[in-house]
């Protein structure tokens, strides 16, 4: 009876280990580290954290443990594979709930992509959350050299604010890098959608990164990279390729005390640029399809250093009226196409065209009635007009680069000052 115990338990200590839920737990490197293979792995770390009680960490930088630090969940994770969640119903890891504990789980741990991707993620609004993605809330946490292809995340504003991307709900006091996402990203008015994180407070930065999925937010804020950023929030060398109904980088640029009493700084915003948006108010640059392609691959897609950590392999390119971005894996690079982007046309206006820009204003001659269209370097339409034929003048638009589209399909830049 003793032996047959003995080996028993035994065999209960080496066999796999399994969440309440019935995924295998992975392994640990040597650095506690979880090793994720599978999507079975990924929902066991998800359900870890998400169970998992908050411990206070040093996160005043102090080097000791007091009452002014935070609590989170500090569990580190490496992707080993890339994953396909199927298009299951995926519950995020972590959740924002505006500073209310115990509701609110704070994810603080390290989550290295490794330059692998998730497929088939599906998040759909639950009631009572506030926060979507593959994370609801990072804070104190870090989630790099990651990419989310394809998948759709979404959310219904029922109760309150609430906020959607495909990486990241919240993100406070934490980092995004080297991180890319061609998922469907769409919320409602009361929400703050991004393409990458949904909305991000205190000290915290996404960089290094792009967005070339869809954004959808008609009636609110939102923004290829991000849907809300605070104050003292940074968006460094980021890029949208996506189609955004709201904003470009970020769909609300100030927090809600700079607007009430300007006692914060302004959010940090550098080397950002988009190629096509619906929206207005951004603070990142708008590039034609060529610029677009030159900065992305100087500034993204080329390793300054030359080391073993750059994820990128590749260059970008631009084809006829398509555009390929490089990913972490030369054999996959990302589409997008430029059919509907007014701003990619390389046609400049000269002496002998008949459209032309002279001392402010746009000339222009045709041999029949025709309508024209008027738009600026960030895509938006801002003159509708009917010309009759023969010599037309424009007046009273502002300086700067604009692109003349008439209803013969000619298409045409021209540079006011």
């Amino acid at each position: 009876m003793m032996n047959k115990l003995y080996f028993y338990c035994l065999a209960l200590f080496v066999a796999p280990t399994f969440s309440a839920f019935g995924q295998t737990q992975p392994s640990q490197d040597e650095n506690g580290y979880y090793l994720i293979e599978s999507a079975e792995h990924l929902k066991w770390f998800r359900d870890q954290v998400n169970a998992s009680e908050h411990e206070q960490v040093d996160t005043n930088g102090d080097g000791q443990i007091n009452m002014d630090d935070d609590t989170v969940v500090r569990l580190n994770a490496k992707l080993t594979a890339d994953i396909d969640l199927g298009g299951e119903s995926w519950t995020p890891i972590g959740e924002y709930n505006n500073g209310e504990e115990p509701d609110e789980v704070r994810f603080g741990g390290y989550f290295d992509g490794q330059g692998h991707v998730i497929k088939g993620l599906n998040v759909q609004p639950i009631d009572g959350r506030q926060s979507y993605g593959l994370f609801g809330y990072v804070a104190w946490g870090v989630v790099k050299n990651l990419g989310i292809v394809g998948g759709t995340v979404t959310s219904k504003a029922d109760d309150g604010q609430e906020y959607t991307g495909a990486i990241s709900g919240m993100l406070s006091y934490g980092r995004i890098e080297n991180c890319f996402s061609t998922a469907t990203v769409s919320g409602t008015a009361e929400g703050s959608i991004g393409g990458l994180t949904g909305g991000m407070r205190k000290i915290s930065s996404v960089s290094n990164s792009y967005n070339a999925g869809t954004v959808i937010n008609p009636a609110g804020m939102a923004g290829g990279i991000t849907g809300y950023i605070g104050s003292d929030a940074s968006v460094y060398n980021c890029y949208n390729m996506g189609k955004v109904t709201g904003g470009a980088i970020s769909g609300d640029d100030y927090s809600e005390s700079t607007l009430r009493s300007g006692e914060e700084e302004l959010p940090s915003i550098i080397d950002c640029y988009y190629l096509e948006s619906a929206g207005s108010g951004t603070l990142a640059k708008a590039l034609s399809a060529s610029d677009f392609v030159t900065t992305i691959n100087e500034k993204l897609f080329t390793d300054p250093n030359n080391g073993e950590d750059f994820p990128w392999d590749g260059k970008a390119n631009l084809t006829g009226d398509r555009l390929s971005v490089p990913t972490f894996d030369s054999s996959s690079v990302v589409e997008v196409p430029l059919d509907d982007d007014p701003t990619a046309t390389e046609t400049i206006a000269k002496g002998e065209s008949h459209i032309q820009a002279i001392d402010g204003r746009i000339c222009i001659t045709t041999s029949e009635p025709m309508k024209v269209r008027v738009v600026n370097i960030a895509g938006q339409t801002v003159r509708t007009v009917s010309l009759s034929d023969g010599y037309s003048e424009m007046t009273g638009l502002a300086e700067g680069v604009y692109i003349v589209v008439l209803e013969d399909g000619t298409c045409v830049k021209v540079l006011l000052r």
